[in-house]
């Protein structure tokens, strides 16, 4: 549920500031069953559309990758390293036209960031829990 939530969250900023988003034109199929009411975007700050976006799929990757290894600091380090990568590879794959999407560097910075939040804060969640 917790790593769930910031994606939900970033998915509805998408759909609230940009009918034009990538995400959504994969999922064309649903677009004829749910109707949103015309001029849905709203003004929405650009740094939260174009990176919070970003930050919060990071972060519930951190959590989701999290949940499958044994509760470690350990395992903390190495969810958050793959975590990482990944984000960095998602991006390079945008430069590289390999995936669609727009190459950011800031995005990696700030994806790194979202990560290591996660981080601490599974950490002291689950350092609560021991």
């Amino acid at each position: 549920m917790f790593s769930s939530v910031p994606m939900v969250i970033g998915c509805i900023i998408y759909l609230l500031s940009d009918e034009d988003i990538i995400l959504f034109k994969h999922f064309s199929c649903l677009s004829e069953k749910i109707k949103l009411p015309e001029n849905t975007n709203i003004s929405i700050s650009p740094f939260i559309r174009n990176y919070l976006c970003d930050m919060c799929w990071a972060f519930s990757l951190e959590c989701a990758l999290f949940l499958f290894f044994e509760k470690s600091k350990k395992h903390l380090i190495i969810s958050a390293i793959i975590s990482s990568f990944v984000s960095i590879i998602i991006e390079l794959f945008q430069k590289l036209s390999f995936l669609s999407g727009t190459f950011d560097p800031i995005d990696i910075i700030l994806e790194i960031v979202a990560v290591i939040a996660a981080s601490f804060i599974l950490n002291n969640i689950w350092e609560d829990k021991t």
